[in-house]
């Protein structure tokens, strides 16, 4: 998804550093691989300019290409190709035009459109913006394929979540007219009760104008500082860090990634079975859970989750719980922690003759 944020009260003159922290959380399964990282651009301007893209032509076609062959331009993606017998479709957040045709195999469909852009867009970082695209879309500006975007929400969701843009500045000719094409793969998707998903473009197209692109000079590194000092490990030496009670919400650390430790004894009496437990509530934010060095599970405030099962093969008689609570968004809270058993069952010895 898009993310847009105000910055102007952390800008200051000369040189500014951005650092952006990214959580893979997971992924619903869709049966695509997808990606993890920043995948869009990234633009800096006072002011975001914007042009709505609502009239486009439509065609469903029979052929069904293979990828190799969309990444070369199609006689529908040319400037020339003549689309005026195609179906006129309107693309905007109003209404949903999207094609609700029940079909038992792969189905493809092209969009045209033309736009003339301003000539003050010139000298300006322009991108391509869609709201949603279902399932799987080609991009062609003024006949130079642009990229390619999976649908990234599950096969059994009808209504897909999936903003992405490309930049187009170099494709783009600000004050001549431009050609965008785009051509969508629908796959069956039967929801049930006679629905069929929906395909094709949905919500708004947009072309937008940046001063700046953030693209060049990146440096990526893995993995939070905490991890790389080895904050989760059972044998990290925590002795100068600040005790604390818990439940604690952190005053002065909001934007922070905040650690915790301890340890506990723990002890199963003998010849009982009794599978523990992690419970974690009241956690204002997200937080990785670690018991002894291995992360047994992710809170987060949806839901949530709140039991997270301890491998027996971790369990030791002094153990060590480290927790990182994510305070980006709100003060980094920890709330109420405890360890208890599933249950709590007697060994016996059963024999069996026969």
């Amino acid at each position: 998804n898009i993310l847009e944020r105000n910055i102007a009260q952390f800008i200051k003159p000369g040189k500014n550093t951005l650092t952006i922290c990214l959580e893979c959380v997971g992924h619903i399964w869709s049966g695509y691989k997808t990606f993890n990282g920043i995948v869009h651009p990234v633009y800096l301007t006072h002011k975001r300019d914007s042009i709505e893209l609502k009239n486009w032509r439509r065609k469903s076609v029979p052929k069904i290409y293979k990828a190799e062959e969309l990444r070369k331009i199609q006689p529908e993606a040319r400037s020339d190709f003549d689309d005026s017998q195609w179906e006129q479709v309107l693309i905007d957040k109003s209404r949903d035009n999207r094609f609700y045709k029940s079909f038992s195999d792969r189905r493809f469909y092209w969009y045209r459109t033309k736009v003339t852009i301003p000539e003050e867009f010139a000298g300006k970082r322009l991108s391509l913006d869609f709201a949603e695209v279902d399932d799987e879309a080609w991009i062609y500006v003024n006949e130079e394929f642009i990229g390619r975007r999976i649908s990234d929400h599950s096969l059994y969701d009808p209504y897909p979540r999936s903003k992405f843009s490309f930049d187009i500045t170099q494709q783009i000719r600000p004050g001549k007219i431009n050609t965008i094409a785009v051509c969508i793969e629908k796959r069956r998707h039967f929801i049930g009760g006679g629905l069929y998903k929906g395909g094709g473009l949905y919500n708004y197209v947009r072309i937008s104008a940046y001063d700046f692109c953030v693209d060049k000079n990146w440096k990526i590194k893995e993995g939070l500082h905490g991890q790389e000092e080895d904050w989760h490990a059972e044998n990290y030496d925590d002795s100068d860090w600040e005790e604390i009670n818990i439940p604690s919400k952190e005053k002065e650390n909001k934007g922070s990634i905040v650690w915790y430790r301890r340890r506990v004894n723990l002890r199963v009496p003998e010849g009982y079975v009794a599978p523990l437990r992690l419970i974690l509530k009241n956690t204002g934010s997200k937080a990785l859970i670690y018991f002894n060095g291995v992360l047994i599970g992710r809170y987060a405030n949806i839901g949530p989750q709140e039991d997270f099962y301890i491998p027996e093969d971790l369990i030791k008689e002094d153990n060590v719980i480290a927790l990182a609570v994510d305070g980006r968004e709100n003060r980094p809270k920890l709330g109420d922690i405890s360890i208890s058993p599933y249950y709590l069952a007697k060994k016996v010895d059963i024999s069996v003759f026969f």
